[in-house]
Parts: structure tokens; C-alpha cells; sequence
């Protein structure tokens, strides 16, 4: 598991994608917000797909999210099928992308809602994503090792 740090934390979750962005750059990349990219087939009219960071040189895209469980414990179905509708745009994405998915850590007791989604949904996420999991309070960042679905 890679692991890195970013020096500020994060106050709220509408700082998350800020954060996230921070600890790209600290790892060389240069991205820019909302960021475009035309995926789907390449026979047809292709349709553009905004990314919250992305970078044409090196080709990347970021998509952040920071979803926690519910106020009960319970799996955030709604905020997973966003989880869900990430992944099939990253599917669509050119292979010459690197693509790069980031969640902020939420636990109920000692399980990971990120690692909960990569084990129940492993079928879902494609091989070339990378899931990042990030520490709003630390400002540290590990890549998730997902399991062949």
C-alpha cells in the first residue's frame, strides 16, 4: 500500500477535492478543476465527461469523493451508486489515462467504508483504477490494493 501525507487537514467535505488536488501536486502532477475528457466509443459522437482534477500532460483524471456511512452505520446505497456511476465513466475513459479515485476515510468500528466498497464491489471498479483513501484529519493518502474481482 502506497502512503503519503498532505500537510493540511481538511475542515468540511467541501474542502475534500481541494485537499486531494494539494496532495496530487505534492506528488509532481499539475491538475486543473473540473477537468474534460471525451469518452465513449470513439465510432460515434463521443461525449465529454468533467472530472473533478484532470491533467492533459500527464494524462490523468481524478474523481473525489467523500461519502461516510449512514447516521445508523448503514451501507450509504444512494451515495454508492455515485461511487458506482465514477466507475463506469472511468470504464469509458481513454486507456492512456491514469485514473485515480479518491475517497475520504469513513469507518463503522474498524471497517472502511473504501475498503467495504473495493471488497462488495470489486467487480465494478476497472483494473486500471486506482483507489486512493485519504484521512481528512492527518492529510495522509494510501492507495487501496483491490483484489481481483
Amino acid at each position: 500500500m502506497k502512503t503519503a501525507a498532505h500537510p493540511v487537514p481538511v475542515a468540511s467535505s467541501a474542502d475534500f477535492p481541494e485537499m486531494v488536488a494539494g496532495f496530487f501536486a505534492q506528488q509532481g502532477l499539475a491538475l486543473s478543476g473540473d477537468f474534460p475528457v471525451l469518452v465513449g466509443n470513439p465510432k460515434r459522437v463521443g461525449r465529454g465527461h468533467r472530472f473533478d482534477f484532470g491533467s492533459a500532460a500527464p494524462a490523468v483524471v481524478i474523481e473525489c469523493k467523500s461519502s461516510t456511512w449512514t447516521a445508523d452505520g448503514n451501507w450509504p446505497a444512494a451515495k454508492i451508486s455515485a461511487w458506482n456511476e465514477a466507475m463506469y465513466y472511468f470504464s469509458l475513459v481513454p486507456k492512456s489515462y491514469r485514473k485515480i479515485f479518491a475517497v475520504a476515510e469513513s469507518f463503522r468500528g474498524e471497517e472502511s467504508l473504501a475498503t467495504t466498497y473495493a471488497r462488495k464491489c470489486a467487480h465494478l471498479i476497472p483494473a486500471d483504477v486506482e483507489v486512493w483513501v485519504f484521512d481528512t484529519e492527518s492529510g495522509t493518502g494510501k492507495q487501496l490494493q483491490i483484489a481481483a474481482a
